[in-house]
């Protein structure tokens, strides 16, 4: 299932930003994300350690980070924690909050 805002710039599972059932059993992941996120004293990098145990998450995220950063084609992408950073914590927020949205369409979608 593909919703309008699950479009990936590639193929693989490093750029799947669509959501699958695969995702719907890693909700615990994002509850830990969110855990953080109400953490003010959090960082980058323990979101970062929970990003990358969540691909499609991850895929979204260097989605909206290339956006935002030209990077020369000889440059490495940055870390996950760098691309949160830049993006911010609102723009984050954006991402896992669409994420959320698509799971829970997807869940609707298999109930029937």
């Amino acid at each position: 299932m593909q919703t309008k805002s699950a479009r990936a710039a590639g193929p693989g599972p490093a750029q799947r930003c669509e959501v699958d059932a695969s995702d719907l059993r890693q909700l615990g992941v994002v509850h830990e994300i969110l855990a953080l996120l109400n953490d003010p004293r959090q960082g980058a990098k323990p979101i970062a350690e929970l990003v990358r145990r969540l691909p499609v998450l991850e895929a979204r995220v260097r989605r909206v980070h290339g956006r935002s950063a030209r990077l020369d084609a000889d440059r490495q992408p940055p870390s996950i924690a760098a691309a949160l950073a830049l993006i911010g914590n609102r723009g984050f927020e954006e991402i896992l909050f669409e994420l959320l949205e698509d799971l829970t369409v997807l869940h609707s979608s298999q109930e029937r």
